[in-house]
């Protein structure tokens, strides 16, 4: 009798041992699923990856292979780049991350805050939806600049340019020009753009909806022509060549000019200007062009390779090698200092609403931070 007791205590411990091991033997994973790699593909843990897909048409916006980054989502060892060396007061967060197919050379924003237009080294150019993350249909051009009040988008490409309408407006407009286009900007009025071209170096004026050119600017001193900036009232033109000048649209003469100036920045209302010169940025009053302030800054070796205002005109931004100052104007004093971005800091830019500040490094990304302080 026990031995047979024995044998079916046994037996049932047998069966419930195979029971448990059917219930955890792990399944087949499904074709479709994919686990985290080293390389990178597939699932990554802690971070929001967006992956999408090519547009169907030229008429929806396109979206690419970009991953988004979500600040809320990434634990703080995947906040870079951006170290923070000094500062804290701003409460700089990392929003986004867009990444483009060469280096970042320059950043654009529409006027509403809410698209982004990025030159790169290859002479392309990629446009962002902030909000979404979503790309533009790919375009041909090699710059571009959002009308002041938001009608128009002005891309250059090698000897033409065009006025693409954004709102009820006429449709777009072609214009054929003698040389190589480095840079464009508007007019005050959105009504006339300003052509900057090389071989021969001048500035030519073109009038929107088709009224071609009205005017041209040149100067000898001008071969080495490489950007424009027109003032926020319209007034003056900011040519950088070899060196600064500043030239008065209405009479045609120099009103300022400074052959060591590297870089230069109109204030939002016009009245002050920055520029770049001798490890310092100097604020100038643009009624008669003395200096208001100058804030030195420590050389990192490889020189400032962007400058921007904040829209209240209380901040300066300079990026200089793997970092970008933050600098209050009235001051001098440094707000906020962060470093890490591989290669350098090629460019920069607030974005009008004072929420953001895009930055642009050799690494193809352009690094989005949220500003509060700034609003």
């Amino acid at each position: 009798m026990k031995s047979w007791v024995k044998f079916v205590t046994a037996a049932i411990f047998l069966l419930m041992q195979i029971a448990c091991v059917i219930v955890v033997a792990p399944r087949g994973l499904p074709s479709s699923s994919r686990l985290p790699s080293d390389d990178g593909e597939g699932i990554t843990s802690g971070l929001n990856r967006i992956e999408t897909k090519a547009p169907s048409s030229l008429d929806a916006v396109a979206t690419s292979t970009m991953s988004v980054f979500e600040s809320s989502a990434m634990p703080e060892v995947e906040l870079k780049p951006g170290v923070i060396l000094a500062g804290s007061s701003m409460n700089l967060t990392l929003e986004k991350l867009f990444e483009n197919n060469d280096v970042v050379r320059n950043i654009c924003w529409s006027v509403d805050s809410s698209s982004l237009l990025v030159e790169l080294e290859n002479e392309d150019i990629s446009i962002w939806e902030v909000e979404s993350g979503n790309q533009w249909p790919p375009v041909i051009a090699r710059g571009g600049s959002w009308s002041p009040n938001g009608s128009y988008l002005a891309l250059y490409s090698e000897g033409e340019v065009n006025l693409t309408a954004l709102k009820n407006e006429v449709g777009s407009t072609s214009f054929r020009v003698d040389g190589r286009i480095v840079s464009v900007d508007w007019a005050g009025d959105s009504q006339a753009v300003y052509v900057a071209i090389q071989n021969p170096a001048r500035v030519d004026v073109l009038g929107v909806q088709g009224r071609g050119k009205q005017a041209e600017i040149s100067a000898d001193r001008w071969e080495r022509l490489q950007q424009i900036d027109v003032s926020t009232d319209g007034d003056l033109l900011a040519v950088m060549a070899d060196g600064l000048y500043v030239v008065s649209l209405t009479s045609g003469r120099v009103e300022y000019e400074n052959p060591g100036a590297q870089l230069f920045a109109w204030s939002p209302d016009g009245k002050r200007a920055a520029l770049w010169l001798d490890a310092q940025v100097l604020i100038l009053d643009t009624g008669g062009w003395g200096i208001l302030q100058a804030i030195p800054v420590a050389e990192s070796g490889t020189g400032a390779m962007a400058m921007g205002w904040s829209p209240n005109g209380e901040v300066i931004a300079l990026s200089q090698g793997t970092q970008v100052w933050l600098l209050a104007v009235e001051t001098g004093s440094e707000l906020h200092r962060t470093a890490g971005y591989p290669g350098g800091v090629r460019a920069l830019a607030f974005s009008p609403d004072g929420k953001y500040l895009a930055i642009g490094a050799a690494d193809r990304l352009v690094s989005l931070w949220k500003i509060d302080y700034l609003r």
